[in-house]
């Protein structure tokens, strides 16, 4: 069971908050081209136009291919072996012979692009797009978590049949988008955000406002019933219980801070009240608020 005190870190929020880009006002991921790629021993190198600079997600489905990295050495990849590569970051990718793989290039930053054969060719082929750093504050391993390889697959193969029409384009888009919100928060958090953990989020942004059961189930995108249960193996408690607990946390925490007057962290916990805030204080902790006095 997860401590109150534990969901309240303030890193917490931080690694959250950190998921938002930077490039908020351009922030577009777009599949450019998909496809597969065979043939005798050959070289993509990353200076070569019309895609050079660009995203590239890459699984292996015959043969072996070597990712020449620019810095950090290289690293082979065989059958079912995936990767996410960075604009900039590798110098060549080295097929052996009689190699298969499946190949996405695609964009985080809108730019102007053209059709052409079923692909979308960057107007200003020399521009690098922005990495993981730039667009979303943080550094992607070099190594794919293995929560990310089932999506990639899935991006893969429907990005491959997006060619045939718009419809499937734009879903292929929204799976780009989609992987790429996972990956990041994967790599934040060490797992995936569940709907739970949104509802956590925007519950101790709002705990000074009236909180519904009804609100937080809409933002964890559960039914009501699974959101309950996911309260319950979680916190061994009900919702209701668990807004009470976090209130009284950030209340405890406020006050250890030497917070002027009881009221205002009465406010700030969401109670009206005062009189109602203190009850509320005394039946968690044993003492009133102004009797707290930190350990």
């Amino acid at each position: 069971m997860q401590e109150f005190t534990e969901l309240l870190r303030d890193d917490q929020l931080a690694a959250l908050d950190a998921t938002l880009p930077p490039l908020i006002g351009s922030y577009a991921p777009r599949v450019l081209a998909a496809g597969k790629l065979t043939g005798p021993e050959m070289v993509l190198a990353d200076d070569r136009p019309p895609f050079r600079h660009r995203w590239r997600l890459i699984e292996v489905q015959e043969g072996t291919i070597t990712i020449i990295r620019r810095v950090g050495g290289s690293a082979v990849l065989r059958p079912e072996g995936i990767a996410l590569i960075e604009p900039g970051t590798v110098d060549s990718i080295v097929f052996s012979p009689g190699s298969l793989i499946l190949h996405l290039l695609f964009d985080v930053e809108a730019e102007p692009c053209r059709p052409i054969a079923g692909a979308l060719l960057p107007l200003d082929p020399a521009r690098r797009q922005p990495g993981a750093r730039a667009t979303w504050g943080i550094d992607l391993p070099a190594t794919l978590p293995a929560s990310a390889h089932a999506g990639a697959r899935l991006l893969l193969r429907r990005a491959y049949d997006a060619t045939a029409g718009l419809a499937l384009r734009l879903q292929a888009d929204a799976l780009l988008a989609t992987w790429l919100a996972e990956l990041v928060t994967t790599v934040v958090h060490g797992r995936p955000l569940t709907g739970l953990d949104l509802a956590l989020h925007h519950l101790r942004a709002h705990l000074n406002r009236p909180m519904s059961i009804d609100l937080m189930v809409l933002w964890s995108g559960l039914d009501a019933r699974r959101f309950r249960e996911a309260v319950q193996e979680r916190f061994g408690c009900q919702p209701a219980d668990l807004v009470r607990k976090m209130r009284m946390t950030l209340a405890r925490r406020l006050l250890s801070e030497g917070q002027p007057a009881v009221s205002d962290v009465a406010r700030a916990c969401g109670y009206t009240d005062s009189a109602a805030f203190a009850r509320a204080f005394r039946k968690e902790f044993g003492c009133s608020p102004s009797a707290w006095t930190p350990p």
